[in-house]
């Protein structure tokens, strides 16, 4: 893990430990997206919640959610998330769906029913090109849909910025020895998720607020919306507590007016937009604005710039955590469209 600190020594009484002994009975294992968070244990909370009620519970099947979650790790350039969620999915086929997803090549996908959710997925980051659902799904189905595309759009930002490019080394990620590694972690990964798990067991560990407008199709089943309410708010909060109201404010003027996909390359755009900032808010209105927009292009003199103001590990995921989460929910205003094929897009 990139810039911050291990924490080595858990107590099982806090809400980290509580939310720990929740990821490790549920999912298996404490993986580090959920370390990375450690730092704030309510945002910690709060991504647990969304993971749980949208990813592991619920009527869709989980290798679909998981193939949605790989197609949406690949919009965000994040191959960590690609790999991990591709050999979750455990796509029948000669080539992996990580290496069709990486190569354009979904028509490839000979499952009908995952070619057409991918193929949905990969079109969730853009306002224009925002495809309806591709089946009949229930409005609490596609919440849970919809919960997945706007969860892994937050949990992509992050990876990309404190995580590898990868779990395994790089002389064996395409090769044989990688492809039979990511056939062995497909298959822990599917041991237990069959097994009826009860919805709503992560909420308690975060407070009831109010939906926000943009994730209104998460109002169709309650223990999501419970989730991505809580965790909006958790976000709001340490947003306020960490980043000045001018950061905040240039940050999602900016989100404002994006529709989805990359800046232009490099970062002059990022510089254009903070130059009126002053002192401290320079360096974390860059950190946040590319969090945001392009989060695999923040480095080390990014991360040193912020650092020189906000020098704990806490202010850096929290603001990170922010504006991750501020793009995230701008996505989730692109999502309407795919509603519209549903007999009930909203419940009564």
């Amino acid at each position: 893990m990139k810039y911050l600190h291990p924490i080595r020594r858990v107590d099982p009484s806090s809400l980290v430990g509580q939310v720990y002994t929740q990821i490790r009975h549920d999912f298996g294992v404490v993986s580090d997206p959920f370390k990375l968070h450690a730092p704030i244990p309510e945002l910690l909370a709060g991504l647990w919640a969304i993971v749980r009620e949208t990813t592991l519970v619920g009527q869709v099947p989980w290798a679909l959610k998981e193939a949605v979650a790989a197609a949406v790790s690949q919009t965000n350039a994040c191959p960590y998330c690609v790999e991990i969620h591709a050999s979750a999915a455990r796509l029948p086929s000669p080539s992996s769906l990580a290496d069709l997803l990486k190569q354009g090549r979904t028509q490839d996908i000979s499952d009908p029913a995952v070619r057409s959710i991918v193929t949905w997925a990969l079109s969730s980051s853009q306002a224009s090109t925002i495809k309806t659902l591709p089946a009949s799904f229930s409005a609490p189905e596609a919440a849970e849909l919809l919960g997945v595309v706007v969860t892994y759009h937050y949990i992509n930002r992050l990876v990309n910025v404190f995580l590898p490019e990868s779990l395994l080394p790089s002389l064996v990620r395409g090769g044989w020895l990688g492809k039979q590694v990511w056939k062995q972690v497909g298959h822990k990964l599917a041991q237990g998720r069959n097994e009826h798990k009860p919805a709503g067991t992560s909420l308690r560990l975060l407070p009831e607020a109010e939906l926000p407008a943009e994730l209104s199709w998460a109002a169709a089943s309650p223990t999501i919306s419970h989730a991505f309410a809580g965790w909006a708010a958790r976000l709001e909060e340490k947003g306020a507590e960490i980043l000045s109201p001018q950061v905040r404010l240039v940050v999602n003027e900016q989100l404002a007016r994006w529709s989805g996909g990359v800046p232009a390359l490099g970062r002059g755009w990022v510089e254009k937009v903070i130059a009126d900032l002053k002192g401290a808010d320079k360096g974390a209105g860059r950190l946040a604005l590319l969090v945001a927009l392009a989060s695999f292009q923040i480095d080390e003199r990014v991360i040193e710039d912020f650092h020189a103001s906000y020098p704990t590990d806490a202010q850096l995921v929290g603001a990170a955590a922010w504006a991750s989460g501020a793009a995230a929910r701008r996505v989730a205003s692109f999502l309407a469209p795919a509603l519209a094929s549903l007999p009930l897009s909203h419940p009564s």
